[in-house]
């Protein structure tokens, strides 16, 4: 009876000592969990957390870096445009309509002022009726009359006048700068063009990335200066072109699928307007990832 209850009594023992080492196993075990949830989760939070700033941050220089890098190139192009306008007023204005009528005069003028890198492509003197006085450079246009040409008359209204680009008699795109004067009552216009291929080289001159290229549209959207791939001087860009804005505008730019005609990649585009003429200078690069349009701008 005795070893019966004894029997009994071990074996109580035992399950008891099972069930306990069983307790304490799930505790440690739960403990152990617990010890790593409190000690890793930290860790992800802390690294997730790096990873967004940093990603904030990056897109941050990058869009700095951008914004910088557009807005010394568009001080470049009209730092080009004011120096090639302020030698033509100042020619206008310290020189008499008599001495620039003469052919001799009037092309050691252009040799002074086209000395860089020949910037102007010819110059010309035009009285009050739109007859050339006199003209120095490539093309037989001394018999041209001008009087119905919108420039003629921009410019005699104005006084100072550049223009978007255009054919001409020439039927080659340029455009021009004209500076007109009153003397003795009769006005007068000196007239330069502006070699497209060198002002088309200065604006090219930026690149971000190796599909980032730069051009100038004119507020109808008509392509000033051409891009790389695809597009000609005179033509139509294939997106519209928005307000006159200060600043910077940094957007993205997606072709319309239902539109036939918009055919070109995902873009990241900056844009900002000069202010005389009223160019847009725009400087894009490809982005092969999907995302919604944006907008932000920077002033």
């Amino acid at each position: 009876m005795t070893n019966s209850k004894e029997m009994q009594w071990n074996s109580d023992q035992r399950k008891d000592g099972e069930r306990n080492h069983t307790y304490y196993s799930r505790l440690n075990r739960k403990f152990i969990l617990l010890t790593l949830i409190c000690s890793v989760v930290p860790l992800l939070l802390v690294g997730w957390g790096i990873n967004i700033h940093y990603a904030k941050f990056s897109e941050s220089r990058m869009m700095d870096s951008f914004r910088v890098r557009i807005e010394n190139h568009r001080k470049i192009i009209e730092l080009f445009l004011n120096q090639r306008l302020s030698l033509l007023q100042l020619t206008a204005y310290t020189h008499s309509e008599e001495y620039l009528g003469k052919t001799s005069n009037l092309a050691h003028v252009f040799e002074a002022i086209s000395r860089d890198h020949g910037a102007i492509t010819d110059l010309g003197l035009i009285d009050e009726a739109g007859r050339h006085r006199a003209y120095i450079g490539p093309y037989a246009l001394m018999d041209k009359n001008y009087s119905q040409t919108f420039w003629f008359k921009e410019a005699m209204e104005k006084g100072i006048y550049v223009s978007d680009m255009f054919e001409g008699f020439r039927r080659v795109p340029l455009f021009i700068m004209a500076v007109t004067r009153a003397e003795k009552g009769k006005k007068w216009i000196l007239r330069a063009t502006t070699n497209t291929e060198v002002f088309r080289s200065l604006v090219e001159n930026v690149r971000v990335g190796q599909t980032g290229e730069a051009y100038l549209l004119n507020r109808e959207g008509v392509f000033q200066t051409s891009p790389r791939v695809g597009r000609k001087i005179m033509g139509k860009a294939p997106f519209p072109v928005g307000p006159y804005h200060k600043g910077i505008e940094i957007y993205v730019v997606e072709a319309d699928p239902g539109d036939p005609k918009q055919h070109f990649p995902r873009q990241l585009v900056a844009d900002a307007w000069l202010e005389d003429p009223r160019w847009m200078l725009v400087v894009s690069r490809t982005i092969p990832r999907r995302s919604t349009r944006s907008t932000m701008q920077i002033m």
